[in-house]
């Protein structure tokens, strides 16, 4: 029989996302709203708690979370403000396409930088 309930692994990942939605993104959240400020207070700090990047994978530094964990986080994230949560996640979406078609010359040169530091990525997509 299957089992749907969250590893204890799991189900710390997910106490401590929820912990940073309550007290780093609900009191910024509206702030953020009205202003429309790009939140890169919060981007760091979700970096410095080990929240940002979930998929990169551990051969350039990355934790390589399976999708099961990465979604637990981001709904967390999200519980807080979606808003923000979306701007933080933006990342694991620009590294997708990298991840999977990147080289391994361009996934050094641009996944690897995003292990250090709160860099953000961004893509673009054509129809």
């Amino acid at each position: 029989m299957i089992s749907f309930d969250l590893s204890e692994q799991q189900k710390s990942m997910q106490e401590a996302a929820r912990k940073f939605a309550r007290a780093e993104i609900m009191p910024a959240a509206a702030h953020h709203d009205q202003t429309m400020e790009y939140p890169t207070a919060l981007i760091k700090k979700a970096h410095e708690a080990g929240l940002l990047n979930l998929s990169l994978p551990e051969s350039v530094g990355g934790m390589g979370l399976p999708h099961v964990d990465q979604m637990i986080i981001s709904e967390e994230l999200a519980y807080g403000c979606t808003a923000i949560q979306t701007a933080m996640g933006a990342n694991d979406l620009a590294l997708g396409p990298l991840l999977y078609a990147g080289s391994k010359e361009q996934i050094e040169r641009f996944a690897k930088p995003m292990v250090d530091s709160p860099v953000m990525a961004a893509y673009c997509v054509t129809e």
